[in-house]
């Protein structure tokens, strides 16, 4: 693999967002790190692995997700465990 694979790889990258619900009010989302919505930056609570992490109230992940430019998934937390 050469620099240019790398760098043509990373150009077709989709950001990503991972929500799950841990209960009715209370949600974690995960976003590729550098596309979360920037009026959104100042709520990232950690970054890890080329993720930012957040948990936050129902209204907000709404706005979060509507905002966000990449796929979406859901993960239930129930089925998980």
């Amino acid at each position: 693999m050469t620099l240019d694979d790398l760098l043509i790889m990373d150009a077709e990258l989709v950001p990503e967002l991972i929500h799950c619900p841990l209960s009715d009010g209370f949600h974690w989302l995960r976003i590729t790190a550098g596309h979360t919505p920037a009026r959104f930056k100042g709520f990232v609570q950690f970054e890890l692995s080329g993720y930012e992490y957040m948990y936050k109230d129902a209204s907000m992940k709404d706005e979060i997700i509507s905002e966000f430019s990449g796929s979406v998934k859901v993960v239930d937390w129930k089925n998980e465990m």
